[in-house]
């Protein structure tokens, strides 16, 4: 038993030694030490802050981007738009020159050239895609069999169902 005491007295003083061995932080590095702390902290926090700042700034850029594409492809559409009606206003005015300008000149046609002349208009009559325009040329090929008052006729509907659409073509491309 007094081995025992004697371990337990040797035991506590050996455990009392060594606590006070352990070499103790100076008071100013433990006040640097813990105003460092603060300012990583606070620093951590503004660069939360910046990076929260950034992400609301790329979110805002991403939804300028968003209405800039969605501009951008109306612009698309509204320019396919004009380019198709100034396609359909092109071919009207072929079809008005093939047909006027020999006469306005004063041309004789052979009836080579005049077969050539139908042939290209009839092609671009077709191409504008205009099914009231594509009847009533078909109706001057259909009347020529029929005599030159009824080729007269048809020829002055035609010209005026194309002169009358002129501007509507430039307004609205559909018929």
């Amino acid at each position: 038993m007094k081995k025992s005491l004697f371990l337990g007295v040797a035991l506590l003083i050996g455990t009392m030694l060594l606590s006070s061995c352990t070499p103790s932080v100076p008071k100013a590095d433990y006040d640097k030490a813990l105003s460092d702390l603060s300012t990583s902290q606070a620093k951590v926090q503004s660069l939360e802050a910046n990076v929260s700042n950034a992400t609301a700034q790329i979110q805002s850029i991403q939804t300028e981007l968003n209405t800039a594409k969605t501009q951008v492809q109306s612009l698309q559409t509204d320019n396919q738009a004009a380019q198709n009606k100034i396609k359909q206003a092109k071919l009207r005015i072929e079809i008005l020159s093939a047909l006027f300008l020999p006469v306005f000149k004063g041309q004789q046609m052979t009836a080579s050239q005049q077969i050539d002349l139908f042939f290209t208009m009839r092609d671009k009559v077709k191409e504008t895609g205009d099914s009231q325009l594509i009847s009533k040329f078909q109706a001057i090929l259909d009347s020529a069999a029929a005599g030159s008052q009824t080729v007269q006729q048809a020829t002055a509907a035609f010209y005026v169902y194309l002169l009358e659409t002129m501007p509507k073509t430039l307004e609205n491309s559909t018929f």
